[in-house]
């Protein structure tokens, strides 16, 4: 991205300062660059630091069991998921719109339990399948949401 504004900001900085140039347009051009400058540097200071919202590391499991032919249950399918992501990283606010990068805070990570069951017959002397497949996610209500803005402190 860098690359890509060093080799068009001059021309953008001269196409706002063509006085020919259509009215609106060279102040909206004029006043992006600095806003897209702050982003870029912004990046730049991160350089390696987890992003917000994300975690180190996470994990996910998912089992299922169809009955056997020769059941009472035959076409029944029963299974849990089951998800979990780490601690999830966010960063300090400061009241001027700046991330204090040296001031990390850490929300809980989710964890999630989904309960499935499925029924699968054949139609047409088994020339197709059809099937149903129902799921019941966050089963125990383990966490609710956590909002990506929550990650942030403000002083």
């Amino acid at each position: 991205m860098a690359a890509f504004l060093a080799i068009h900001e001059p021309i953008w900085q001269a196409y706002a300062a063509n006085p020919t140039t259509p009215r609106l347009t060279p102040a909206t051009v004029l006043n992006s660059i600095p806003t897209i400058n702050a982003t870029l540097a912004t990046f730049r200071a991160q350089n390696g630091a987890p992003q917000i919202g994300d975690s180190d590391y996470s994990a996910s499991m998912s089992a299922h069991y169809s009955f056997r032919p020769e059941s009472r249950l035959h076409g029944l399918g029963i299974g849990p998921t089951s998800s979990y992501r780490g601690p999830s990283a966010g960063y300090q606010v400061n009241q001027d719109g700046s991330v204090n990068l040296k001031n990390k805070n850490y929300a809980s990570g989710p964890r999630y339990v989904n309960l499935n069951i499925d029924y699968a017959r054949p139609l047409l002397h088994g020339r197709y399948m059809w099937s149903v497949y129902l799921q019941l996610t966050n089963a125990f209500n383990e966490n609710g949401l956590i909002p990506a803005s929550g990650l942030g402190l403000h002083d």
